[in-house]
């Protein structure tokens, strides 16, 4: 665990619940707004938290009309203490507890805060960065009306008057390679597209994006996708099982989507530093190590191998990505017809 390596004063460990709503509520009550009066979404959207002790989001639609964004409150508690522990980690001197798990001093030593960067502003970053992109995560799933597929996907709940689509305690019914797994496989993809665009286009309007914004919301997204991973959290299968992809898989898809938005030349200008592909390359695989590398030693585990993108060369995944486009050509139909009108970015297609 994370404290066997003489951490002790974790700053987020005593957060409180109005602490917890003061400052993720500053963040996503704009973002609420955003979706109500600049997307337009049928309805409205309001936001939802629950006291439950558990990791959980969900998007719901009431019968009557009207959209919910739902988290737990841990889930923003754990995203600021998973930013705090990483950053911790990142200060301990480099020796055998950082070498052991896989993180790699010559790629760490270049992107971990400087005395430009104070490690309490990457803390705050990451951790912000983080909790935006998983609301725009569950409103992907709000704006393309993933709840109408609730008949293929058992994973959908009825819950008194709303369909609510949970991130947690949805694995009924979601067998190895059933289509209720693949359907659930695509339409998390899916969300996680639409939730990256937004955040991008987000920070670009804010102005020139800086490298270590990119590294700081890979970072942050990484830990999601091992916050909710399935299946072996670093390995490729060729198959569907459960609710989500595993953390690699979906890095992948979070990785190309960056990497075509930095390309685009609508953004040209704003992000001048990585138009060399070989440096996004690095900053995305640093990432990716870096939260890899953070969750191992959270859960105890051995030494892991440092991941390159040849993880994703081998016939597993190609089998996995192939299946997954046969998926999502037979549904992307149905999510085109319904999909909000507002909406600023249309549903995914494969190569973007």
């Amino acid at each position: 665990m994370v404290e066997n390596i003489g951490i002790r004063h974790l700053i987020y460990e005593n957060m409180n619940m109005p602490k917890i709503n003061e400052w993720a509520s500053a963040i996503l009550d704009p973002l609420v707004l955003f979706l109500n009066e600049g997307v337009k979404i049928e309805g409205g959207v309001s936001l939802n938290w629950e006291s439950k002790r558990e990791f959980n989001a969900y998007a719901s639609e009431r019968s009557g009309g009207g959209k919910v964004i739902g988290f737990t409150y841990d889930v923003a508690k754990e995203i600021c203490v998973d930013a705090d522990h990483l950053f911790c980690i990142l200060k301990t001197p480099w020796g055998r507890p950082i070498t052991s798990i896989g993180v790699h001093r010559e790629t760490l030593a270049e992107l971990r805060p400087s005395k430009k960067f104070p490690y309490e502003k990457a803390k705050k970053m990451v951790s912000e960065l983080a909790i935006t992109w998983i609301f725009f995560h569950e409103a992907g799933h709000l704006i393309e009306h993933h709840e109408s597929f609730k008949i293929n996907m058992p994973r959908i709940k009825i819950v008194g008057d709303e369909t609510v689509l949970p991130e947690i305690d949805g694995e009924e019914g979601l067998g190895k390679n059933s289509r209720a797994s693949w359907i659930s496989h695509a339409l998390e993809i899916s969300a996680d597209y639409q939730a990256t665009r937004f955040i991008f286009r987000k920070l670009a309007a804010s102005g020139c994006i800086s490298e270590f914004q990119i590294w700081s919301l890979a970072v942050g997204v990484c830990n999601l996708f091992y916050r909710f991973g399935s299946d072996g959290e670093n390995e490729v299968f060729a198959y569907a099982n459960g609710s989500h992809p595993s953390p690699v898989v979906r890095f992948y898809f979070f990785y190309t989507n960056i990497k075509h938005m930095v390309m685009d030349p609508a953004y040209k200008g704003k992000v001048l530093f990585c138009q060399n592909e070989t440096r996004l390359d690095e900053i995305l695989l640093n990432a990716l190590n870096t939260a890899s590398s953070y969750h191992n030693l959270r859960g105890g585990s051995g030494p892991i191998p440092k991941m390159t993108l040849a993880i994703f060369d081998g016939g597993e995944f190609y089998s996995y990505l192939s299946t997954l486009k046969k998926v999502w050509s037979g549904i992307r139909p149905e999510i085109e017809k319904n999909i909000e009108r507002g909406a600023p970015t249309s549903p995914m297609s494969f190569g973007e």
